[in-house]
Parts: structure tokens; C-alpha cells; sequence
């Protein structure tokens, strides 16, 4: 039943410009997606640095992410920096969520 509601909300706001936050189910954020890639093409016009995808991009992938494990997985490899053989390799007790802030 869940999974249902999610999938018709995703549907809902697939022709929109509004993506929901991994962190929070439930709520939605408008993205400006002109100034964003507007920003990203002048950060790469002045230097030599690699393309790349835009904060909301990733969050948009990792909303459509349906396994479980995928978007602990990927969220892991975001929100951390770790590359994917460190990723693989953390444990429940690599991650210390009790703590005000937590952290891996």
C-alpha cells in the first residue's frame, strides 16, 4: 500500500519541477533547475573541472531508487564521499546514528 502511494506521488510530480527529500518522505522541494545548471555551466566554463550532477539531480535519482539496499547504498556514496568498494565494505557498526549529528 505504501509503495503505491509513493509511486503515484512520484507520478504526480514526474511532469513538475519537484523532487522529495531522501531525508524526509513526505516533502517536496521546487527546484530553480535554469539557475542550477546555469551556475553548473559557469563553474565548469572558468575552470577545468569535470561535469558532474547538481545536488538535485542526485536527490531526483535517488527518489526513484525502490530497493532498500540501492538507496542506503547510494545515499552512502553521496552524502559520505566514499567510494564504492568503502562503501561496501561498512557494517551496521560503521554508522553511529544515536548522536546529535550522525556520522559514519
Amino acid at each position: 500500500m505504501t509503495q503505491q502511494i509513493s509511486r503515484s506521488i512520484r507520478q504526480n510530480f514526474r511532469e513538475q519541477m519537484v523532487i522529495g527529500d531522501q531525508n524526509q518522505p513526505g516533502t517536496f522541494h521546487q527546484i530553480d533547475w535554469q539557475r542550477a545548471v546555469a551556475l553548473r555551466r559557469m563553474a565548469i566554463a572558468k575552470t577545468n573541472a569535470p561535469k558532474y550532477l547538481l545536488a538535485p539531480e542526485v536527490s531526483a535519482l535517488l527518489w526513484y531508487l525502490d530497493d532498500l539496499r540501492q538507496l542506503a547504498y547510494f545515499s552512502t556514496l553521496w552524502n559520505t564521499g566514499a567510494r564504492p568498494n568503502e562503501a561496501l565494505a561498512l557494517s551496521r557498526d560503521s554508522f553511529e546514528l544515536s548522536e546529535i549529528q550522525p556520522f559514519v
